[in-house]
């Protein structure tokens, strides 16, 4: 919250109740930092089945353990399942049957998808056209893809395939009684892709704390309103609607680096 400088984002939790209780739901990708949080969240609306889907083991387990005590009568259920395995993902949604389905599973470190653009395209592009045409076929009432606002005029490997993820959904999307949507976001704080833990480990470790350009700018915000929001977006959603959260302003990575080195007791530029 200090880093984030602003206000969380507040969402109208009964609209999100209404969508949610009582339906069977499913998240791929289901132990990333993004996707469990949208588990927490959603189990708080009390669905009648959680279905945690992803192809970390232990992740899962510990998810589930994590998530048991808060469950409150909803069923959980974890899949072990590659989405990029058109097989897998179809014996998944054969026997889960979800009504609403969160697609969070994908690749997202930019300079490993520089290197390796093969399993981006497999993960990130026919995974989610595995997963679209799986829910199609199964029924499924929405699905929201969770894409970034590294889509916009796409300049490096992640952000290309998570646009032409976009428009694998609109695409799928005319033809079907499935509704499917987008959600863009930029930057979650804390997360794997984030700055922020890099950041804490460099000053943990004495420093330097390194900056690519120190006039690098990036919208932020905080996991707990990433997950609201895609919950609320799911919500409302209509055909091929692709959502772009307001993030407030872009704050500069510099005055971030600083600011983490404040909190931390430290002086910038002496210490």
């Amino acid at each position: 919250d200090d880093l984030l400088g602003r206000e969380q984002v507040e969402i109208d939790a009964e609209m999100c109740a209404a969508h949610l209780r009582g339906r069977s739901v499913l998240i791929t990708g289901a132990a990333g930092f993004i996707a469990s949080e949208i588990a927490r969240q959603v189990l708080s609306f009390g669905p009648s089945t959680l279905h945690l889907v992803d192809v970390n083991e232990t992740g899962l387990y510990d998810l589930q353990r994590d998530l048991e005590p808060d469950a409150n009568g909803s069923r959980m259920r974890i899949w072990l399942c590659d989405v990029s395995d058109r097989s897998q993902v179809d014996d998944v949604f054969a026997m889960a049957r979800p009504d609403i389905v969160f697609h969070a599973a994908a690749y997202k470190h930019i300079p490993v998808m520089e290197d390796h653009p093969d399993a981006a395209m497999r993960v990130n592009v026919a995974g989610t056209l595995n997963v679209c045409m799986a829910a199609n076929e199964a029924g499924v009432a929405k699905l929201v893809f969770i894409s970034t606002d590294k889509a916009v005029s796409p300049d490096n490997v992640y952000g290309a395939t998570k646009r032409i993820g976009e428009l694998l959904i609109s695409a799928i999307g005319r033809d079907s009684a499935t509704t499917f949507a987008a959600v863009r976001f930029g930057n979650v704080m804390g997360s794997r892709g984030s700055v922020v833990p890099l950041f804490l480990r460099q000053i943990d470790r004495g420093g330097p704390v390194l900056l690519t350009d120190p006039e690098t700018t990036r919208y932020q915000m905080a996991v707990e309103e990433a997950a609201a929001l895609v919950i609320q977006a799911s919500a409302f959603a209509q055909q091929a609607q692709i959502f772009i959260l307001d993030m407030g302003e872009p704050i500069r990575t510099a005055d971030l680096a600083e600011q983490m080195i404040r909190l931390r007791g430290f002086e910038p530029g002496r210490d």
